[in-house]
């Protein structure tokens, strides 16, 4: 009996765990500009906020954090960063995008400078970066992982998609999700998945959807993007059919810098 208690609490408590990590389902996307005089200052100042957001992490205020550089990253091309933190809940993500004191955290991060030392530093941050847009989604659909794990060099592709058609998001699930969730069981891909804009809203909106695919690096990416013969005929005629629910208005690629 005792044995038997002892498995249904360890099978609560690994089930109770998974949701905790597969509940951030709210994303929060930042795309950062920086002159090219201050890049190396400000990725020093990123570097000094790291320890910031992990403590948010372990106040709760968000649940995972990334940051990402974008390829290509001159900075005529527009935004250069992109950082991407993650929440539980989309009360959470909406607390943390308009409370942007983060004094209480800072000197927990940093016990040991006082406050005079950390609030330039908090302000040079500010000043050097400039947000160019802030997107927030929430994730919709996503294929199971086998292997990939998310590491330091990680690539991202981002497309991000405006929806023609009240079908599309079921068009993704039904005619892309399992062409991507084969390539990830063949190890062509690591992780591929679907997110839907919540703000900005509207039909103005550029875009209202994000579609990502991670890589183990940029040759998976090459690889993945010239073996069109990999690809099977019944593939690309469904591939082809879902198109016509979308319009592609952008393709961005990221690599990972730094995570928690």
């Amino acid at each position: 009996m005792k044995n038997i208690r002892l498995l249904l609490f360890i099978v609560v408590t690994i089930c109770f765990s998974f949701q905790k990590i597969h509940a951030a389902e709210y994303i929060l996307y930042e795309f950062i500009s920086v002159s090219e005089t201050d890049k190396e200052e400000y990725l020093s100042l990123e570097n000094f906020w790291s320890n910031i957001y992990k403590q948010q992490v372990v106040e709760k205020s968000l649940a995972h954090w990334e940051f990402w550089q974008l390829i290509p990253s001159g900075s005529k091309q527009g935004a250069q960063y992109l950082r991407v933190s993650i929440f539980f809940d989309l009360n959470q993500a909406l607390s943390y995008m308009y409370s942007p004191d983060v004094m209480e955290s800072a000197r927990k991060a940093y016990p040991n400078k006082p406050e005079e030392e950390l609030k330039p530093l908090i302000e040079r941050y500010r000043i050097l970066k400039s947000v160019n847009k802030q997107c927030l989604y929430e994730q919709i659909d996503r294929t199971k992982r086998l292997n990939f794990k998310m590491s330091i060099g990680s690539i991202a592709v981002l497309d991000l998609n405006k929806q023609l058609d009240d079908n599309y998001e079921l068009t993704e699930s039904e005619q892309f999700k399992p062409f991507y969730q084969k390539m990830v069981n063949e190890e062509k891909i690591g992780h591929w998945g679907l997110m839907r804009a919540i703000l900005p809203f509207g039909s103005s909106t550029y875009s209202t959807h994000v579609a990502f695919t991670f890589y183990n690096d940029l040759q998976q990416v090459g690889d993945f993007m010239t073996n069109e013969e990999s690809i099977s005929e019944k593939s690309q005629l469904e591939l082809e059919k879902g198109k016509n629910v979308r319009d592609k208005k952008e393709m961005i690629i990221a690599k990972l810098i730094t995570k928690n």
